[in-house]
């Protein structure tokens, strides 16, 4: 009654939804994304349960459609049996209870915390021009800063940095000390100056510790800068070491082929001593073969022309593999 005459006055408060009015939510996966939300609906009709919503859950990035679906049933006493249906449209399904966010709830409408858009009437309040009026009205252009609607600082409404969001945060966690939200750290560790002490001791400093919206942002950007010349200079690294094995094994794979060569090319020498009719007759001449044979090897000679005159039809050279 009072929330009728509230509504019909256009009295500004907020307010909370009994638990017997709130829709039982469940999330469906499973069925393409293609599926149609009004046939899903007359199809849980259909085995007893009324479909309040139903909604297709996209990827917060991409916004591609994704095969999940949000769905809120009319509270009834069978909501819980929902979660035993295993099959629906020839498909097999399964039906879960949605995820519970651990975070301090924010209305979209007003920007003041403890409640939702849902059950809020008071005037709207920008989140990142903190004027009266909704978003689909906003001639806020990108470039310019945005002011807090809650403090009057320059960052969005939903910054987790805002003083009015950690003065509330506290005040949740003194209410509900087992509150499931880890609370953000506001006191810093430093040693004692005086080195006669030698325990440490906790010093708050909140003029130091508390930034604001573009000093966070900035702190961010120079992280992820940093972050980058390392990954650069890691890929460097990994480039000068796989450059370096190349290299060696290129070194390596010539020398065995030149060795290779040398071998061949004394062999093919030692052939055609070998096949001579008319050896060498003197040790002068047995030297100068040496000779050149040590020659052709040191130098490593790749072709080497040799001129002979001694040789006769029953002269034959023979080569490997022939």
């Amino acid at each position: 009654m009072f929330r009728e005459n509230f509504i019909a006055n256009n009295i500004s408060h907020y307010t909370y939804q009994l638990k017997s009015e709130r829709a039982y939510r469940i999330v469906l996966r499973g069925l393409h994304a293609s599926e149609n939300t009004t046939e899903i609906s007359k199809e849980l009709y259909e085995i007893g349960h009324e479909v309040r919503q139903i909604v297709n859950i996209r990827h917060r990035v991409t916004k591609e459609p994704l095969p999940v679906f949000y769905v809120k049933l009319e509270p009834k006493p069978n909501n819980k049996a929902i979660f035993d249906v295993k099959y629906f449209n020839n498909m097999k399904i399964t039906f879960e209870a949605p995820y519970k966010k651990k975070e301090i709830i924010q209305c979209k409408r007003c920007q003041r915390f403890g409640h939702s858009k849902n059950q809020c009437f008071r005037p709207y309040r920008r989140v990142k021009c903190g004027s009266a009026h909704p978003t689909t009205t906003c001639k806020k252009k990108p470039d310019t800063e945005a002011t807090c609607a809650n403090c009057d600082e320059k960052h969005p409404a939903s910054y987790k940095g805002c003083k009015v969001y950690k003065r509330y945060r506290e005040r949740i966690l003194k209410l509900d000390p087992k509150s499931k939200e880890k609370p953000m750290p506001n006191n810093k560790e430093t040693k004692n100056p005086d080195p006669r002490l030698g325990t440490k001791t906790n010093r708050t400093d909140n003029q130091s510790l508390t930034k604001t919206y573009s000093e966070a942002t900035k702190t961010k950007e120079q992280d992820t800068q940093q972050d980058t010349k390392n990954d650069l200079g890691d890929f460097s690294d990994l480039m000068d070491i796989m450059f370096e094995k190349l290299q060696h094994s290129m070194v390596t794979m010539t020398e065995k082929l030149m060795d290779k060569m040398m071998d061949r090319m004394v062999q093919l020498v030692s052939s055609l001593v070998k096949n001579d009719p008319k050896p060498p007759s003197s040790n002068l001449e047995r030297q100068r073969l040496d000779r050149k044979t040590s020659r052709i090897r040191t130098e490593m000679i790749d072709i080497a022309l040799i001129s002979e005159t001694r040789f006769t039809p029953k002269t034959h050279i023979n080569f490997r593999g022939k």
